[in-house]
């Protein structure tokens, strides 16, 4: 099985801010669908941290209606 090549910090935040928009959502709005607050969707979109609560990515996902990986 071969597996994705890895992303940055930077690529992973421009997909999340496209699927978001895709979406029509704001940075607030999937703050709240994630339990999050507003300021750690900021930090991963403009590629500033990749740290964030455990359980976020599956919620993440399931919020902007996409695969984990």
């Amino acid at each position: 099985m071969l597996l994705a090549e890895p992303m940055d910090a930077v690529t992973i935040g421009a997909k999340i801010r496209e699927l978001r928009t895709l979406k029509g959502m704001t940075q607030s709005a999937l703050a709240r669908a994630c339990g999050v607050a507003p300021s750690i969707i900021n930090r991963l979109e403009i590629g500033s941290t990749l740290r964030f609560p455990i359980g976020f990515p599956l919620k993440l996902s399931r919020a902007l209606e996409c695969d984990v990986a």
